[in-house]
Parts: structure tokens; C-alpha cells; sequence
């Protein structure tokens, strides 16, 4: 039971902004800011066929710093921005291995496309594959998540979204929890203790309910 209410809460939260970002499309034309999205097109084309560090740096520099990206665009860019969208989810395969490489241009732009650009499952991809990093590199996890703290995406979402491959599978998902746990404590950077001790915190709670359930 809580376990389903907790996913009905993700739901619920995802449902929410996606209704605000259909707002968002076309109440404004393009910014001083701007966004290119043909130039960000290309340049997501050039980072899927060539995963380097600068390749991803292009890429982030190129979306906005804050605010959804839809902010500054024109209302007949809608059918492009869709076109865009789905050549993003398609390859987003290639981001999630540099992510999970330690790579930490990647982790930067997966952090950037989550807050200003992604959206539903391709939003959940990236949240998945950010929490994948906790146990491999916990360090370098806090070190961006303290320079990117989350925005319309909760800190449970980054931390304890553990994936398709464990649903309903709660044993699985306590152990998942726990071993992140010890992940995050081996971080000692004074830096970093916050925002350490705030997922840490949400993953004991979550481990709890996965008992009590």
C-alpha cells in the first residue's frame, strides 16, 4: 500500500507539470536568452556519435541556465520541438553510458536536460541514470547535485527511483536503498554533508516503509 501510494504521488507530480509546461508553449516568443533548437539538434546529433566531454559541454552551454526551455521558443517551433524530443529519448542510451562512466560533463548535462529540458519518461530515464551513479561515484553524484539542486524534480525522485527492473520487487529495492546509503556515507567533504545527510535521510525513510510494507 504505501509503495503504491508513493507511485501515485510520482504520477500525480508528473501529470502536474506536464499540464504547466503545455502552458508554458507559446506564451512567450524567443528571449534576449534564446534557444536554439535546430543548433541544439545538431549538437545532440554530434554528442551521440561522438560522447566526448566537450561535445556535452556544447550541449549544456546551449540550453538554457534556468527555466524550461519551451520559455523561449515561438509558437510555430511546437511540431520542430516535438521532432527534437523524440530524437533526444531515442539515444538517450548514450548519455545514460557516459553517466554512468563517471563522465562529468555527462552528469552536467544530464542534470541541465532534466531541469530545463526534459519532460515525462525521458525525464524519468535521466533520473534513473543519475541515482544509477550513487553507488559508483557518490562523490561525484554531490558534487553536481550540490551545484544543481533540484528544481521541479524532487530529491526522492533523483535518489530513490530505482527503475523498471525493480517493481514490485521490494526486497530488491530495500537492498538497492541500503547500498546507496553506503555509498553516500563514504563522502566526507564538508561541502558536501547537506545535501549528503538530506538523500541519505530520504533513502532510511524509504528502506523503512519497504520493510513495513
Amino acid at each position: 500500500m504505501v509503495l503504491t501510494t508513493w507511485r501515485i504521488h510520482y504520477f500525480c507530480v508528473m501529470v502536474a507539470f506536464l499540464q504547466s509546461l503545455a502552458l508554458t508553449v507559446g506564451c512567450r516568443a524567443v528571449s534576449e536568452e534564446g534557444f536554439d533548437l535546430v543548433a541544439f539538434s545538431r549538437a545532440w546529433k554530434e554528442y551521440v556519435s561522438y560522447p566526448s566531454g566537450e561535445n556535452a559541454r556544447r550541449l549544456t552551454d546551449l540550453l538554457p541556465d534556468t527555466g524550461r526551455y519551451t520559455e523561449f521558443l515561438s509558437p510555430d517551433q511546437y511540431d520542430e520541438m516535438s521532432s527534437v524530443a523524440w530524437e533526444v529519448g531515442q539515444a538517450l542510451g548514450m548519455l545514460e553510458y557516459q553517466v554512468c562512466a563517471g563522465d562529468r560533463e555527462a552528469v552536467r548535462l544530464a542534470f541541465r536536460l532534466l531541469y530545463t529540458y526534459a519532460d515525462g519518461h525521458v525525464a524519468e530515464e535521466i533520473c534513473i541514470m543519475l541515482g544509477v551513479l550513487i553507488r559508483s561515484n557518490p562523490q561525484l553524484f554531490l558534487e553536481e547535485l550540490h551545484n544543481h539542486p533540484p528544481q521541479w524534480v524532487s530529491l526522492g525522485h533523483l535518489v530513490g527511483d530505482f527503475g523498471p527492473n525493480f517493481v514490485d520487487l521490494d526486497s530488491a529495492e530495500w537492498l538497492e536503498a541500503t547500498l546507496r546509503i553506503k555509498a553516500l556515507q563514504t563522502v566526507s567533504d564538508s561541502q558536501l554533508v547537506e545535501v549528503r545527510d538530506q538523500c541519505i535521510e530520504f533513502l532510511e525513510e524509504y528502506a523503512r516503509m519497504l520493510k513495513e510494507d
